[in-house]
């Protein structure tokens, strides 16, 4: 005797077996999330402060390294010498001359002090340039310019500072090179 089933049933049973493979998959991924779970119980935690000491100790010698360099860098005034003399050889001499072409007098104590505070005589480029007495507004004002390059190397930067900021309010050719170098001071 075979027993009829419901025809509802028999409907919803041929339906469970066509998502069979949706059933294994949810299966297997319940059995995959058991499994890490159990691993994670089993991991072993290493603590933080196991060797930070070390990694602080030489992060904080770093910093401190790198503070003294940049302070002993970038903290000291320049060399006011080398600094006159990289100007000094920037000035292009004067070569007007006096009636015979000849170099004035003027023009060759210029050109005495200009070398002198090359060669690193700062001195005698002062003593040369306080004999002479120009004229002209524009030789006024590269006689202040050399005197402030002079004053640059023998004294410092508070001496020529006065001498230069002259010579970059004026309209004479040293006018660029003056406000370029008072940057620098």
């Amino acid at each position: 005797m075979k027993e009829e089933l419901d025809p509802r049933i028999e409907a919803l049973f041929m339906e469970a077996q066509g998502r069979e493979d949706v059933f294994r998959f949810r299966r297997m991924l319940g059995e995959v999330a058991a499994s890490v779970e159990a691993s994670e119980a089993e991991t072993r935690v290493i603590p933080i402060e196991r060797g930070a000491n070390w990694k602080w100790l030489a992060a904080a010698a770093s910093i401190a390294v790198l503070v003294t360099v940049g302070i002993a860098l970038f903290d000291r005034e320049p060399d006011f010498g080398v600094l006159a003399m990289s100007y000094a050889v920037n000035t292009a001499p004067l070569t007007r001359g006096d009636a015979n072409g000849q170099p004035s007098s003027l023009e060759l104590a210029f050109d005495e002090a200009r070398t002198a505070i090359l060669e690193g005589r700062a001195e005698q480029a002062l003593a040369v340039l306080e004999t002479t007495t120009p004229v002209a507004t524009c030789d006024i004002v590269r006689k202040q310019w050399l005197l402030g390059l002079a004053y640059l190397a023998h004294q410092g930067s508070d001496a020529a500072k006065q001498e230069i900021q002259t010579v970059a309010n004026s309209g004479c050719q040293d006018k660029d090179a003056a406000r370029e170098l008072l940057k620098k001071l």
